[in-house]
Parts: C-alpha cells; sequence; structure tokens
C-alpha cells in the first residue's frame, strides 16, 4: 500500500513541477496575451517609424531632383527654340530667292506701295508650309507643329503674342524698317551681328534695343542674326547686335 500511495504523491509533485507550482501558478494566460500585444505595438510603431523614414528619403530626394529635371526642361525648351528660329530663318532666305534677296518686308504692300494688314508671319507662310485660315482675319498657322511659338512662350495659352498669327518671335525694327519696301540681304553691314529676329513678347517688332524682346530661356532671349546662325543673349546683350538704320541700307 506505501508503494501505491508513493506513486501516486509522486505524479502530483510531478504534474504541480509542470505547471509551475501549486495553484497551477505557472499557467500566466494574460500575461502571454499582453506579451503578445506589447510586441505587436512595438512592431506596429517600427513599421510607421520605417514608413515616415521612407517618405522622408523620398521628399528629399524629390527636393534634389525637381530642379535638375527644371533646368532639362528648359534647356529642352530652348533648344527647340532653336531650332524653330533655324527654319524661320530658312522661310526668310526661301522669301529672298524669290524676290531679288530682299528679306520679308514689315507688312504686305498693295499695289500701290502702300502697307496692309498682314506682317510678315502671315508673308513667310507661303514659304514654310504653313496652314492658311480663311476669314475676316485670315493667316497663316502650324496647328499641329506649332512652328512660330516658342515652347516657352506662355503667353495667351501658349499661341505667342499673337494668338491669331500664333507667333512668338519678333523682328528687329531697323531690319525690318529701313526699307518699307524689304531690305536687301547684300546691303547688310556685318550681317553675322546683326539681329533679324528674336524671341518677342507683346508685337511683331522689338525696338528701342530690348523693348518687346522675350528673355524667357533662363534669363536669356535667342537671337537669329542676318547671316543665318542663332545665340542666346541675356538683357544686356551688345548694343552692336541691334544696329541702326544705316546697317541695313548699307550706309
Amino acid at each position: 500500500m506505501m508503494m501505491k500511495h508513493e506513486r501516486q504523491t509522486s505524479r502530483l509533485e510531478k504534474s504541480s513541477n509542470f505547471f509551475g507550482g501549486n495553484n497551477f501558478s505557472g499557467l500566466n494566460l494574460y500575461g502571454d496575451m499582453e506579451m503578445k500585444k506589447q510586441l505587436r505595438q512595438s512592431k506596429e510603431i517600427f513599421t510607421l517609424i520605417e514608413l515616415l523614414v521612407v517618405i522622408g528619403i523620398i521628399t528629399i530626394m524629390t527636393s534634389m531632383l525637381l530642379p535638375a529635371l527644371n533646368r532639362a526642361r528648359a534647356f529642352a525648351n530652348q533648344t527647340s527654340c532653336v531650332s524653330k528660329l533655324k527654319q524661320i530663318g530658312f522661310g526668310f532666305y526661301s522669301y529672298a530667292n524669290n524676290y531679288g534677296d530682299i528679306i520679308i518686308p514689315p507688312y504686305e504692300l498693295n499695289g500701290s506701295g502702300n502697307p496692309v494688314a498682314n506682317p510678315w508671319p502671315a508673308l513667310i507662310g507661303d514659304h514654310m508650309g504653313f496652314v492658311k485660315r480663311t476669314g475676316s482675319n485670315a493667316s497663316y498657322i502650324v496647328p499641329q507643329k506649332r512652328l512660330g511659338t516658342c515652347p516657352s512662350d506662355l503667353t495667351n495659352n501658349g499661341l505667342g503674342w499673337d494668338n491669331v498669327y500664333c507667333w512668338s518671335y519678333s523682328m528687329n525694327y531697323m531690319a525690318a524698317f529701313a526699307n518699307i519696301n524689304g531690305v536687301k540681304i547684300n546691303k547688310i553691314k556685318k550681317p553675322s551681328i546683326k539681329i533679324l529676329l528674336a524671341d518677342g513678347t507683346t508685337r511683331s517688332y522689338f525696338g528701342n534695343y530690348t523693348d518687346t524682346v522675350g528673355f524667357r530661356h533662363s534669363n536669356k532671349a535667342n537671337f537669329l542674326f542676318c547671316d543665318g546662325h542663332i545665340k542666346d543673349g541675356n538683357f544686356y546683350y551688345p548694343r552692336e547686335w541691334y544696329g541702326n538704320m544705316g546697317d541695313f541700307q548699307g550706309m
């Protein structure tokens, strides 16, 4: 009998030891749940910190990249502007080849030699493959190519200083009005340093040196010179580029 009783006592002791002592004090279910909850919360906090770090890194990278992207966009716009000016220059020389070496006059002249409404952007249209609009205010435009509009010119929602002619460029007043009938190319003195066209802002001619010149390419404007080359310049570009009436009259 004693041996049987001892065996039972031994089993109870083992059971008690298994559960951490008497009254099952080692079975702390609430403590285990609380610990798991704390672990979950710590993981959530860590995830939130990670997210904030990632957002911070993205913000810093964006602030670093945006200026570079803006510069790249501005450079692309200026390059496109140069390309358009070159094509317009070809149009001027095409006109000259057909009209005795005379560059496009400021206005179209009627039979009496008096100017009519169409300025030079309309006159150059036939020599550049523009599509001519019909109506009371007919003009030459390229709706798809917008050849006459600088991509950096936001005037009139990107249509240029004249939303009828869709034009962004202005003609040198001296080159335009040195001779109302048009200036002969071989009469221009130092054509490599005389401006024919420039980025414009409000009308088809620019006078008084910087009047209506559009310095919209990082505070610079593109200039098309009478010999066909293009160069940019800021507000203080050399005065001789603009010239005077005598420079375009062979005097």
